[in-house]
């Protein structure tokens, strides 16, 4: 073989070598692996405290700066920064940055990776809570001889606040008609007040909201006043409530059954509620009060599915579990979805009942989220007939 041709064909073989070695070992430019940063996570976005969508989480180092752009890739994943999820900075400077949790869908761990210019850091894994957010809850399908006619009640959100719900039916004889629509106001990051209205603006009912301290005091306005009293412990959790309110009634002439005054009742119910290990309401007790005397009482048992809530805990338990009658004909878990409840029996169909219990069944996704909810009904036979309450529609 010609020595002088061994000698290019070794030199190039060598200069190959090299260069594959040189982009193995440079993380700079190397597709899918980059810089090493040594970083703080402060407060959400650990381990220990994952973030849920819209908490701020606050890291620590330097070389942050205006340009900065911040992203997020599942964990031992190698795909580029511009094809993970792009985050929302809210506040930088050169040894700090906070950003926006964003929505997970599907994943818990993620690597936070920092873009200076060309320069791409690994800032070390930032932990979220795996959740969905419905975007839609679909009420029965009806189809009959006038056509398809369906109801539906949309989310919209806001940097991971819940901000209205709204409903409205759709149908082949007559279109798209609007429904209730219910408007979340904040203080912060705690619910100031909630504003149902109907036909786009008429304010129907509205419900306002002061906290202080374990003790939050409800008023709800749809004609009449009413006021409540939610006693919380220190994580929160709402364990007791009072509602008042009164009622004015007209005194009549016993000959001529004319109006010639008026007197008033005063009324007074009184809850008391327990949990379970998961933080569900296991179930609550009320007193029902009139001018002082107690003239009924009642309660409710809850029974649970091990899944995952299909409405996550972007409000406090207790919102639901005092307006869920004005929103949802369904009680909202707090970690889990409700399959049952039980009250007394009492007249109508249930008088010989010494106790009812109402049941509903999901069908659920791969990631165990509700995505069908249906209320199981005895019939007069005795059968058990399955109806569709809502499909649930994740964002």
């Amino acid at each position: 073989m010609n020595m002088k041709k061994y000698f290019k064909i070794t030199i190039l073989m060598l200069t190959v070598g090299l260069c594959f070695s040189c982009s193995d070992d440079d993380d700079s430019i190397t597709t899918g692996s980059y810089i090493p940063k040594e970083v703080t996570i402060s407060d959400w976005g650990t381990a220990d405290k994952p973030a849920t969508w819209g908490n701020e989480i606050v890291i620590t180092g330097d070389g942050f700066s205006a340009s900065t752009e911040l992203y997020l890739r599942p964990a031992e994943s190698n795909i580029d920064p511009d094809k993970g999820i792009s985050l929302e900075i809210v506040d930088c400077n050169a040894s700090s940055i906070k950003f926006l949790a964003p929505l997970a869908g599907g994943n818990s761990e993620y690597e936070l990776l920092q873009v200076e210019g060309d320069l791409v850091y690994s800032l070390g894994t930032i932990y979220l809570k795996d959740e969905k957010f419905p975007s839609r809850l679909v009420g029965p399908v009806n189809n009959n001889e006038w056509g398809v006619s369906a109801s539906y009640m949309d989310f919209k959100y806001e940097r991971g606040k819940l901000m209205e719900i709204k409903e409205f039916s759709t149908s082949d004889q007559f279109g798209t008609s609007e429904g209730n629509c219910y408007t979340f106001i904040y203080d912060g990051d705690r619910i100031s007040s909630l504003v149902k209205t109907q036909m786009g603006d008429l304010v129907v009912k509205t419900y306002t909201f002061e906290y202080k301290g374990n003790t939050v005091l409800v008023k709800s306005d749809d004609g009449s006043i009413r006021n409540m009293t939610l006693t919380l412990n220190n994580d929160g959790v709402m364990t007791g409530r009072t509602e008042e309110w009164e009622q004015s009634n007209p005194i009549f002439d016993e000959d001529t059954w004319e109006i010639i005054g008026e007197y008033t009742d005063y009324y007074k119910d009184v809850y008391a509620y327990t949990y379970d290990a998961q933080g569900n309401m296991s179930g609550y007790t009320v007193q029902n009060l009139m001018n002082g005397d107690q003239i009924s009482d009642s309660y409710m048992r809850f029974q649970y599915d091990s899944k995952h809530t299909f409405l996550p805990h972007i409000l406090p338990a207790w919102f639901w579990a005092i307006t869920y009658t004005d929103v949802f004909n369904y009680m909202v878990g707090y970690t889990n979805n409700v399959v049952g409840y039980t009250v007394p029996g009492g007249g109508g169909p249930f008088a010989r009942a010494d106790e009812v219990t109402i049941s509903y069944e999901l069908e659920y996704d791969k990631d165990e989220y509700p995505t069908y909810i249906y209320t199981l009904n005895e019939m007069f036979d005795g059968s058990i007939e399955k109806f569709k309450l809502y499909d649930v529609v994740y964002n």
